[in-house]
């Protein structure tokens, strides 16, 4: 099915090496937090407590606009920019407060994918094939 639609295919794809990338940023930040960086257990609740709080403010306030001005596809290509960009301006933190700054503004960017990809795969699949293709959508992000 997903084979089938060529940009169906292509944000699969794109999916997969998103969640590949983030999973792989989970299992390097606590360590390079804590022994690079300098957090402490504190600073680190604080630093995912202040990422929480920028997804929801990013999904509460700003998507909204964003979609309506720069539609699915652009504000797809700018949160994977921004999350690249995050990934790579976090190994230039030397201070706690640096990365705390740097996760308040592209963690709710960066979290702003989710919605989009479910978007973007409802307006490319017929009603009664959704269910379809977000459980293949799922399973290779669980499988990356």
């Amino acid at each position: 099915l997903i084979s089938s639609n060529s940009s169906l295919l292509r944000i699969a794809c794109i999916t997969v090496v998103s969640a590949v990338s983030s999973s792989m940023m989970g299992i390097v930040m606590q360590p390079y937090l804590t022994g690079y960086v300098g957090f402490t257990p504190e600073l680190l609740a604080r630093f995912f407590m202040i990422a929480v709080i920028s997804a929801l403010v990013t999904l509460g306030v700003l998507a909204q606009p964003l979609l309506a001005r720069f539609g699915d596809v652009r504000v797809f290509q700018l949160s994977l920019l921004i999350s690249g960009f995050s990934a790579a301006f976090l190994g230039l933190c030397s201070r706690p407060w640096h990365a705390m700054v740097l996760s308040a503004c592209t963690s709710g960017p960066t979290f702003l994918q989710v919605p989009v990809v479910s978007s973007m795969k409802s307006k490319l699949v017929p009603d009664d094939k959704q269910g379809l293709v977000q459980g293949t959508l799922v399973a290779l992000m669980n499988l990356a």
